[in-house]
Parts: C-alpha cells; structure tokens; sequence
C-alpha cells in the first residue's frame, strides 16, 4: 500500500534510516569491545545492552526500509476542490468547529493544527468535499465530521514543513 510523502518528509526518511544504520555499525563495534569480556550475557551487561542496541536498530532499520519501498512523493496540488494533502479543512467534529491542515505521511503537529493524512480523523476526511459526512471512532465512540470548507494549499502548510525539516533545501 502507497504511503505518500512530500520530498522534504522522503528525505527526512532516508536520514532516519542513515543515521539508524550508523547507531547499528556503533553498536556492532561496542559488541566486539564487550566480548573482550566474555560472551555470557547474564555475567557481562555490556555486552546485553550492545546486542540489544544492535536488535533494535536492526528492526528499525528494516521498518523504515519497507516504507520507504512503499514511499510514492507527491506534489501538492495548488487547488482543491477535494480534502487532500496539503489542504486545510474547516470541519464540524462533534458540534465543534476545527481546522485542520492535512500533512502527508509521518507529517503532524496536531497540536497547532497539522495532521497526517493518516491518521483517523486525516483517513475519514480525504477525498472528501464541501458538505460530505464522514464517521470515525474517536477514543471508542462513533462521531460524525462534516466538511465545511476547503482552502487550497498555502503558506501555511510551508510553515508546517519547515517545522518538521528545519534542515530541509
């Protein structure tokens, strides 16, 4: 299944992964340190915790590769008529009225307004238009969005990512 990624969000992936490669290749060097020690964990700590880090690293690695094979980048589109990335949408969630700005994947401050296409509320909304419901389950309970407003992408969602990748070109 395609997970959809701005450039910025790509490249903030493929750092991930180069800098949890480097914590792997550390952690293979403090194995062979620990060895030194003896190769019975329950008697030498260190060496536990180097292939422990090693594990985890290794898991990391391989989950942030399989979504990187699965990574398309898209290009946000200037205007919408649709709920899609980089859109900001005006909805009524619960008899309450809220703005959010739709990020792609891995892309979320909620906290000021930006939230990943998805995640709950980012699945029921995309694609959607002016008018159209959508359910979702909000912490156990059924609640109705409807859509009040599309903004096309703006400076706004810019800001967003330079929040998220303020190393980014």
């Amino acid at each position: 299944m395609p997970r959809y990624f701005t450039k910025e969000g790509l490249d903030s992936l493929e750092k991930d992964i180069a800098g949890r490669v480097s914590e792997r290749k550390e952690s293979i060097g403090e194995i062979a340190t620990a060895r030194e020690f003896g190769n019975d964990r329950v008697k030498n700590p260190q060496l536990d915790v180097a292939l422990e880090a090693k594990e985890l690293a290794s898991v990391k690695i391989e989950e942030l590769r399989h979504i990187l094979h699965d990574a398309v980048i898209i290009t946000i589109q200037e205007q919408s008529a649709i709920v899609d990335i980089g859109t900001t949408v005006v909805i009524i969630i619960d008899g309450e009225k809220k703005t959010f700005t739709i990020g792609a994947a891995n892309e979320s401050l909620s906290e000021e307004g930006l939230i990943s296409y998805e995640c709950p509320i980012g699945q029921a909304i995309i694609k959607k238009r002016v008018g159209d419901l959508a359910e979702v389950m909000i912490r156990e309970k059924k609640v109705v969005i409807e859509i009040k407003e599309i903004r096309p992408p703006s400076g706004g969602y810019n800001a967003f990512k330079a929040k998220l990748y303020p190393l980014a070109k």
